[in-house]
């Protein structure tokens, strides 16, 4: 579900250097949703990615693993109730 503006936050900014590092810090919201976000906080609270790169890349790493694990949970599914090598 998208995050509102003001829920936490405000969108990015447009940056030259997403490793910079500055005034604002990074957070992921939604991270282990289909979905998450990435917003733009003043300060460094807790948990929060001091540059974008590094907020970037970890919300993709969680949405690599969270595609794995769907794609293992298909498997599954599909092997549900197949017998292999055995005839009636």
């Amino acid at each position: 579900m998208p995050v509102s503006e003001n829920a936490i936050g405000r969108a990015i900014s447009d940056l030259r250097d997403p490793e910079a590092r500055g005034a604002v810090s990074y957070v992921i919201v939604g991270l282990g949703t289909p979905a998450p976000e990435i917003r733009e906080v003043d300060g460094a609270p807790p948990g929060s990615y001091p540059t974008l790169q590094e907020a970037k890349s970890r919300t993709m790493a969680a949405l690599q693993e969270q595609i794995a694990s769907a794609k293992d949970s298909l498997a599954r599914i599909r092997a549900t109730g197949v017998v292999i090598g055995r005839r009636r």
